[in-house]
């Protein structure tokens, strides 16, 4: 029986006035990420389940991959590399 494969999700935890999360908004657009941005000023119960998942801080911007059960994270203050980030939602990792 074949397994079937859980679609990779990209989330970018945010808040309106946050210029780091601004700024990796931008770089997702010029790499041509697909990203479900979450609002953490309008969403907390997802903000909730997050910091539940992950045990982040509670702090932004958040990076999230998700595949299946499988969670990836980068939280504020992590460097973030984009070529991986690419790398893993490409399915090459």
């Amino acid at each position: 029986m074949a397994r079937s494969m859980s679609k990779r999700r990209l989330y970018l935890f945010s808040t309106p006035t946050c210029s780091g999360c601004k700024q990796l908004k931008n770089q997702f657009d010029a790499e041509g990420l697909e990203y479900e941005e979450i609002d953490c000023t309008e969403d907390i119960q997802r903000v909730r389940n997050l910091i539940n998942k992950c045990e982040v801080k509670n702090s932004v911007p958040v990076t999230v991959i998700l595949e299946g059960s499988d969670v990836r994270y980068w939280q504020a203050g992590t460097t973030i590399d984009l070529n991986e980030i690419s790398s893993i939602m490409s399915g090459a990792r």
